[in-house]
């Protein structure tokens, strides 16, 4: 769901208020910020969710199921950007007004929680700070990854997001056919999610097919890790 950009800037800067008024300025675990925060963590059984924030006991629970580090990382301060957020009396004020229809209203709250998710664990102006030291460029995507501990998802879409220019960062899926009986035939190439900078007037849509002559086939053919396109 696209979310208006006065509404991302609006989460972003609640995040960054928090860290400078709670002093979390050096601390690297949401476990550490959701305590600063007088938050307390629990594990459980949940159904179909990574987590849910507890509003009246101010609890966050964690899905036992979530083993990654990277996902219960990324999902602990996506629930602590719940509790800011429905603690903003008049942001979330603002929300009810825009988004009437209930489950609208949520998929924009949960949409928000991950903008302000990324923006703890991977501070927008220290990514910015990274692209105008060493460039922009693919390699940054595996920096992002260890120094922010994100997932590849997570970093693609930080980095598409800080980058200066238009830009698209895509994970493409390929479709077999099974020709003959034990051998494995590629027979198509979709998007499976793609992220663009706000420079980019267009999305590029999941399952959108790669054309056959597009360099992606031949670097998938050449089991290369990754490829760039200059401009022209």
């Amino acid at each position: 769901m696209e979310i208006p950009q006065n509404l991302r800037k609006r989460m972003e800067q609640l995040v960054q208020n928090t860290i400078i008024d709670f002093n979390l300025i050096g601390v690297t675990t949401p476990e550490d910020a959701a305590k600063r925060l007088g938050l307390t963590i629990h594990n459980g059984k949940l159904l179909q969710v990574d987590g849910v924030f507890d509003e009246e006991r101010r609890v966050i629970l964690i899905n036992d199921n979530v083993k990654l580090d990277q996902r219960k990382r990324f999902t602990l301060y996506h629930e602590i950007c719940h509790y800011l957020l429905r603690n903003d009396d008049e942001f979330f004020s603002d929300l009810n007004d825009l988004y009437e229809d209930d489950d609208e209203f949520r998929k924009v709250e949960e949409r928000l929680c991950d903008i302000g998710a990324i923006e703890f664990a991977a501070p927008k102006e220290n990514v910015k700070t990274l692209i105008n030291e060493h460039g922009f460029s693919i390699h940054l995507l595996f920096e992002l990854e260890n120094k922010y501990n994100l997932s590849k998802q997570s970093a693609m879409w930080r980095l598409a997001e800080c980058a200066p220019h238009p830009c698209i960062l895509a994970i493409c899926r390929v479709d077999f056919d099974i020709f003959p009986l034990i051998k494995l035939v590629p027979k198509e190439m979709k998007v499976e999610s793609a992220w663009t900078s706000e420079w980019t007037p267009y999305k590029l849509r999941k399952e959108t097919p790669i054309p056959d002559d597009h360099p992606i086939w031949a670097t998938y053919n050449s089991f290369d890790d990754y490829f760039s396109i200059k401009d022209h």
